[in-house]
């Protein structure tokens, strides 16, 4: 029988544990900096974690009257969960949710417990695959193009030829962090996943309010077994 659990439970009880853990884990601080919270160390934004709140205080509404058997537990009410779990599903889908957090650069194996998070994280099972570990392979990024809102970069295997990837790496990983242009390279913690590579190349868009400023880039190899390899050196470039 399989084991498989999906990441947001579809029951009653499991989305009641799901929603109610996860918020609270993401309200929990994480500093430094003071004021510094789980939900921004993961790369949610404020929007997004004041909806999935909301669905929490919606839901909780409702389940009150659901555990009521006897009087308040109705077919109607059943229906009202039953869409607020859809919510929730389709809110992960549109901004992938749970999967920013399996590759986020800050995560760590308590965030992936608390949220489920089994593909592409260290708590996988690996005994179906013989894909090598990524140890110290590293990557190495070069500006090809820069244009308006954009850069253009090649990711590449240090000291291989070529834009394939190396046997048993599955995608390269992107990250970015912006500072004002005469500002140092930020530390690792501030970067945040941008998107990944399989052969090569990729476009990094920006916002207009970062024209000016200094756009900054590390990337790192994840095997087929969904291990992280070492981060790149930071290379940096202006928005134009």
């Amino acid at each position: 029988m399989s084991q498989y659990q999906p990441r947001i439970s579809r029951d009653f009880a499991g989305f009641n544990a799901d929603i109610t853990t996860t918020n609270v884990y993401m309200k929990l601080p994480c500093p430094p900096p003071l004021g510094y919270f789980n939900w921004q160390r993961l790369g949610w934004s404020a929007e997004v974690i004041a909806q999935w709140q909301d669905i929490e205080t919606r839901w909780k509404s409702r389940y009150i009257l659901y555990n009521n058997k006897n009087a308040t537990r109705t077919t109607d009410v059943k229906n009202q969960l039953k869409q607020i779990i859809k919510e929730s599903v389709a809110l992960d889908r549109k901004h992938h949710l749970y999967d920013g957090i399996a590759i986020n650069i800050n995560a760590n194996n308590t965030d992936f417990e608390t949220f489920r998070i089994v593909r592409g994280t260290p708590l996988a099972a690996t005994t179906y695959a013989h894909a090598p570990e990524p140890g110290t392979k590293e990557v190495v990024i070069v500006l090809k193009k820069m244009g308006n809102l954009f850069h253009q970069l090649l990711i590449t295997a240090l000291g291989k030829e070529g834009r394939a990837k190396e046997y048993g790496v599955k995608e390269i990983l992107v990250y970015k962090a912006v500072t004002g242009p005469n500002e140092p390279a930020p530390a690792i913690g501030f970067f945040k996943y941008e998107g990944s590579v399989s052969r090569g190349l990729i476009i990094i868009t920006h916002k207009d309010a970062e024209i000016g400023q200094k756009a900054w880039y590390i990337a790192r190899i994840k095997n087929t077994r969904g291990k992280l390899g070492v981060p790149s050196s930071i290379v940096g470039y202006v928005v134009v």
